[in-house]
């Protein structure tokens, strides 16, 4: 990207391509995501532990559901 200004988004994707060993990180990811922990792979930071609001499991597509139940 040229000429950014202001903040810029990285998109991490880790689970990437599709094999049982990534099946298996995007399974404990899910389980990081009901808790509101950080993924295993990051640094522990929690912010979204406890915090009113944040999006649950309800908050999903049947896709993003799919992709880790």
């Amino acid at each position: 990207m040229q000429d950014q200004k202001g903040w810029g988004n990285v998109m991490y994707i880790p689970a990437a391509p599709y094999c049982a060993k990534n099946a298996e990180y995007a399974a404990r990811c899910g389980q990081s995501f009901l808790a509101g922990t950080s993924p295993t792979d990051v640094p522990p930071e929690d912010y979204e532990v406890g915090r009113a609001g944040r999006p649950t499991a309800a908050d999903l597509s049947e896709t993003g559901a799919a992709c880790w139940a």
